[in-house]
């Protein structure tokens, strides 16, 4: 549905340009026009950090504000930029997450109905590489969802629900048979993890950002699809994984759980990347794939506490950024608060971190106001989806329009 023209950026009315200038719609118009102008090369086509962070934004954009008709066409140079992207993309430290993202918003984009059956020879290249890096990275033991196989497992998980190909299942079959191989049972026979091999280390995440709340979420959404492959096994790892998050792992801040097991520093960042926001809410989706209620209350009690936390500075929130900042907090506890009106607090959170948003994008000469803090030092962080514009707009969107479905494409998915 497109917004009333009567409400879109270019019918506003307002007699006061400063007023104007940092008003939520104003904000998008900015946005919108700078990203559909000439940006840095990014040589990634990806949507976390590439070339599809802004095709993202502008094709929400032009699908749901009125008029946007030069925003649709700025989308549609930014995906055939992604696609030349692909086709030259060059092994490196995050290539098969890139291919991942790639293919995923292929299949996005079908079954919007954007894209067509014309697509499915890009796709089949996906499908190619993809094969490759999943029997790599398994071999390696490599889950972690910044270097490792999850991305390449959460494709081929859409890829099936797509077309139920035997590729795909394949592929999924090769990826539970790695993670139930490598998952480490805890001392007691109840609990276990997985080790994150993130830039050669071994260490246990907790976080949605390289542990444990990551492989919950796709267990969960594994589990959800028509795949009967060793599921009791699934869900006993998924119970396990869950209880091991329970522990009471001993760590200092004002998180309820560290990112690292046995971490040396405080635990204090709240952002859909690391903190309780993810644990939270793997452990919600947990719950409710295993029909855990107390599982279900200790998820609640953590999101609750997660809502209650106010000050940026002592959140490690230090811009409007999508999956650092602001706007990620904002949008996630939207999400949960659709998912559970009765709970006030979480509609409070949301109402804060958006105003919090609001309030980080006040530099002056900066686009919208915003100005990033992370990974500033690549040209096209300032416009990405993790880090930059495309993230604070799109979130923008969510709250003035009510539209999108941004969330699952990170691993977060509604609930049913």
């Amino acid at each position: 549905m497109k917004k009333d023209a009567s409400n879109s950026p270019a019918a506003l009315a307002d007699p006061d340009p400063a007023a104007l200038a940092t008003a939520p719609l104003a904000r998008l118009e900015q946005i919108a026009a700078r990203l559909q102008a000439p940006l840095p090369p990014f040589g990634r086509p990806g949507f976390s950090g590439g070339q599809l962070g802004p095709f993202l934004f502008l094709f929400a954009y032009a699908a749901l504000i009125e008029g946007a008709e030069e925003a649709a066409a700025a989308a549609q140079r930014q995906l055939q930029a992604a696609i030349q992207d692909f086709l030259g993309l060059a092994p490196g430290l995050t290539y098969y997450r890139e291919l991942a993202e790639f293919g995923s918003v292929l299949l996005y984009l079908q079954e919007q109905g954007y894209l067509d059956e014309s697509v499915e020879p890009l796709l089949e290249q996906v499908d190619r590489r993809a094969v490759h890096g999943l029997e790599a990275l398994a071999a390696q033991q490599q889950f972690d969802p910044f270097v490792g196989y999850l991305p390449l497992a959460h494709y081929f998980l859409w890829r099936h629900a797509a077309a139920a190909s035997p590729g795909s299942t394949a592929m999924l079959r090769l990826a539970v048979d790695t993670l139930l191989r490598d998952y480490q049972p805890g001392a007691d026979g109840t609990t276990g993890f997985w080790f994150s091999g993130l830039f050669g280390q071994r260490q246990i995440y907790l976080s949605w950002s390289h542990g444990q709340a990551a492989m919950m979420l796709f267990l969960t959404q594994l589990l959800a699809a028509d795949l009967p492959y060793r599921r009791p096994e699934l869900r006993q790892v998924l119970a396990g994984a869950a209880r091991y998050c329970l522990l009471p792992h001993a760590h200092t801040g004002r998180n309820r759980y560290p990112d690292i097991v046995d971490q040396p520093g405080a635990s204090n960042t709240l952002n859909l990347c690391y903190g309780d926001l993810g644990i939270g809410f793997a452990l919600l989706q947990a719950a409710r794939a295993l029909a855990d209620a107390d599982l279900d209350r200790h998820a609640h009690h953590t999101l609750a506490l997660a809502a209650a936390r106010r000050d940026p500075a002592a959140c490690n929130v230090h811009d409007a950024s999508f999956i650092y900042g602001a706007s990620g907090n904002a949008m996630l506890f939207k999400a949960l608060q659709q998912d559970f009106p009765e709970l006030p607090g979480f509609g409070e959170a949301a109402a804060y971190w958006y105003g919090q948003a609001q309030a980080l994008c006040q530099h002056p000469g900066q686009v919208a106001g915003f100005r990033g803090h992370y990974n500033q030092q690549v040209p096209s962080a300032h416009y990405s989806l993790f880090e930059g514009l495309a993230g604070v707009g799109l979130a923008l969107l969510e709250f003035e329009v009510d539209s999108l479905h941004l969330l699952p494409l990170l691993g977060y998915p509604a609930f049913s």
